[in-house]
């Protein structure tokens, strides 16, 4: 099923960028990936660094 391409001018949801849908068309990683610890480690540094804290049990929640 295809459709025109339309410009959606709403407060959300919006036109993603084509990288993103690529993005979704990926294998997800599992969180016991080594691949997602590595991110998650390096997501965890990198957020020390922004709240300027050696705290070990900072991490990225949602």
């Amino acid at each position: 099923m295809s459709h025109a391409d339309r410009i959606l001018m709403g407060p959300g949801p919006g036109n993603p960028y084509p990288q993103v849908i690529k993005a979704f068309g990926r294998p997800v990683l599992g969180h016991l990936d080594p691949d997602f610890i590595a991110l998650l480690d390096d997501t965890n540094e990198r957020l020390r660094e922004v709240f300027r804290t050696s705290n070990p049990l900072t991490f990225p929640v949602s």
